[in-house]
This record gives C-alpha cells, sequence and structure tokens, in this order.
C-alpha cells in the first residue's frame, strides 16, 4: 500500500488508479475522487501535482489542486524495453528508474500538459537492478543492487554517472548534513556526499543479517537476528561499535527520547523494550504473545503494535496492554490521533487520547486491488 500525504489528503497508489482520501475531518473520512489508471506502479507528488507511472504511460500528470476533480493533464507513453521501477520529481524535471538495461529515464515535466523524454541512458556496467532514487539538486542518487550510484544531471539530455559506492543496499536515506546511509543485508554503509559527484564510502556497520534500523542523536541500533548492536556514528567515518545486546528478534523498531521498542514477527513474537539514556540498551521488560507484529510506535510511555489480529496498544512502564482495536497492519500517530492501513488500502482513523479507549473516528472502506503489501504508512 503506497500512500502519500497531502494537507488534508492522503493519495493511495493501487493496482487500477489512485484513491484520493479526505482526512481534514478524521470522524468523517471520505472518499474524494479516483483517478482511473491501469497497471500503477508508483508515483510522487510536487505542489498540486501528482506524478504517475503506470501500464500505459512513462509518467502521467494530475492536478491535484482540487481533490474533488483532479485532471489528468498530459501523459507521456511507455519507452519500449523497461520496465518502470521509481520516480522522483525535482523541480521540473521527473527522473525514473527502470530495471529491465538498468535505464535512468528523465522527463521533463515544465509543461504538465505535454511531456517531453529527455534521455533513456543505460546505467549498466555500474548498476542493475535499480531499485530507487533521490534527487538532490543537479546530482541524482540511485540505490541499485549493489552500488550506490551518483548521475550528474545538470545537463539532462546528456546525464553522466560520476561515481559510486558499493553497497547492496535495502534503502537510501538522505541525513540533514553531507551524509548518505544506506541499510543492506550484512549491516549500513555510510557515505559522504560533501562531493556530491562521488558518493564516498567512509564506513560500514558490520552486521550480517539486518533486521532493521534506527538512529537516535549519535548512535545507530541495528537489529540482527539475536544481537541489537550499538554504534557511535558521532563520526561517520569511523563508526564505533559501542556494545551487544543478546535479545531474541527484532523486524521493526521505534524510538522516543530515551526509549527504544522493538517488535519481531519471529521467535517471541512480542514487544521489548529498553532505556537507551546512557547509550548502551538496559532492558526495561516485554510484553510477549503478539500474533505477527508488523508495525510499532513509541510515542511517551505508549506502544502502538499492529499485528495479525488487532492493534494493541501498550504501556511501556507498567508493560500492560491498555487498550485495542481489531485487525490493523500499520499505524502512525500524530498527537492522539491514529492512522491505520487496513485490508486491501483501507484507512481506519482512531482517537487515542484516551489510550485504554481508542475510538474510531472514521474509516474509508478496503478494495480490493493493493498494489503491493508493505504495510507502510507515513502521515506527514
Amino acid at each position: 500500500i503506497h500512500i502519500v500525504a497531502g494537507p488534508g489528503v492522503v493519495y493511495v497508489l493501487q493496482g487500477d488508479g489512485v484513491r484520493v482520501m479526505g482526512i481534514s475531518s478524521p470522524q468523517s473520512p471520505s472518499l474524494l475522487a479516483t483517478i482511473p489508471l491501469a497497471g500503477c506502479i508508483c508515483f510522487d507528488i510536487a505542489g498540486t501535482k501528482l506524478y504517475v507511472s503506470h501500464a500505459a504511460a512513462d509518467v502521467t500528470v494530475i492536478d491535484v489542486s482540487n481533490p474533488f476533480a483532479p485532471t489528468v493533464l498530459g501523459s507521456i507513453g511507455r519507452g519500449s524495453g523497461y520496465n518502470i521501477k521509481a520516480i522522483c520529481v525535482d523541480g521540473g524535471t521527473a527522473y525514473l528508474v527502470a530495471d529491465q538495461k538498468a535505464s535512468l529515464v528523465i522527463v521533463d515535466v515544465t509543461i504538465p500538459t505535454a511531456p517531453a523524454r529527455l534521455d533513456s541512458t543505460l546505467l549498466t556496467p555500474h548498476c542493475y537492478a535499480p531499485r530507487g532514487i533521490l534527487a538532490d539538486g543537479p546530482i541524482v542518487y540511485i540505490r541499485c543492487q549493489l552500488v550506490v550510484l551518483a548521475v550528474d544531471v545538470s545537463m539532462p539530455t546528456a546525464p553522466a554517472v560520476l561515481g559510486m559506492g558499493l553497497a547492496a543496499s535495502y534503502a537510501l536515506t538522505k541525513s540533514t548534513g553531507p551524509t548518505l546511509y544506506a541499510a543492506y543485508s550484512v549491516g549500513v554503509s555510510v557515505f559522504s556526499i560533501s562531493n556530491p559527484g562521488w558518493p564516498q564510502f567512509i564506513g560500514v556497520y558490520p552486521a550480517s543479517g539486518t533486521l532493521a534500523v534506527a538512529v537516535s542523536r549519535d548512535m545507530a541500533y541495528v537489529a540482527r537476528s539475536r544481537v541489537l548492536e550499538v554504534y557511535d556514528i558521532s563520526n561517520p567515518r569511523a563508526p564505533v561499535r559501542a556494545s551487544d545486546t543478546n535479545y531474541e528478534s527484532g523486524s521493526y523498531m521505534s524510538i522516543d527520547g530515551d526509549t527504544l521498542a522493538i517488535v519481531s514477527q519471529y521467535g517471541g513474537s512480542g514487544l521489548t523494550v529498553y532505556t537507551i539514556s546512557s547509550g548502551t540498551p538496559v532492558k526495561a521488560g516485554e510484553y510477549p504473545n503478539l500474533e505477527k507484529p508488523s508495525s510499532v510506535k513509541l510515542v511517551g510511555s505508549i506502544a502502538y503494535v499492529t499485528s495479525a489480529s488487532e492493534l494493541s496498544i501498550i504501556d511501556v512502564e507498567q508493560m500492560t496492554k491498555i487498550g485495542s482495536y481489531h485487525a490493523l497492519t500499520a499505524v502512525d500517530v500524530v498527537g492522539t490521533t491514529a492512522y491505520c492501513t487496513w485490508g486491501n488500502a483501507g484507512l481506519a482513523i482512531l482517537d487515542v487520547s484516551n489510550s485504554s479507549q481508542p475510538v474510531l473516528l472514521g474509516q474509508i472502506p478496503a478494495t480490493s486491488n493493493p498494489i503491493d503489501a508493505s504495510h507502510d504508512i507515513t502521515v506527514k
């Protein structure tokens, strides 16, 4: 389920199109509009426009300034020989990466009624199986199977590969400083982009079987199958392994202040809470027997855990369940409101001001056409 949030609106990408959902009144969320587009793959939002890649077009530009009546402004058809995997829009340009032939496709969207393909560049032999893209001014960073690739797009009709850093990355994140973090199967790699054209590998946290990573202040917490490792990253060029803590397993983590909450779909399938005020995790308690947890969000002393059967609301100071709500798959919490996904692209909004008695404010029913089962939601 791919969700992008705007002011009072969320956009949900599904296999058969985009659903526009109004959440300005949580008590009565509503389906504002449906944009039918067969074979939706990925999308991005910039200002009042959505940019969607789907079966019939590399990019379709949609005006959503009026969320009740989204209007298709223009499209550019699919190029031959590749399948789009990710899209990122920066300024008046859309950057797309494709898996077959490992291509970077650049589309001019400055005239939204007439998007124009500027270039399609093969990234091989530098990059295979691209999966993600991040634009940072005249440089785009592409997450590939084995590398993080930097491409100069200052001349979009002639993009040039500048450099790369080795990392079999699953995720790519840019910090507020000139640093990229790439999580991958055997740890977390750190790249300096002080010279943006050449991601310089400056450090690694070797951790085979990495399942989850969370960062707080100058410390990185890396969850492996049976070890929670802590790294001092105050100097990203020389990450220092600070401590190890044995535990059952961890698939998802959340940090708030000096508390870390971790849940696992495997092993004990429960919630474990650590105090991290000293940097070294100290086990504070656990709540066992959660059925296949799928996400966790820690807000103060309350942990919201979604699982196969319910949303569990747990007081992590007393380690007691103080509330629950049925069958939700992912959660984000803003203030006293919880936004949850459920089923196939459904949205439930709960008032959790009284944690022991969550109240359903409103919901948008699930459908039968999900694009994937990632169960992620972020509300902005």
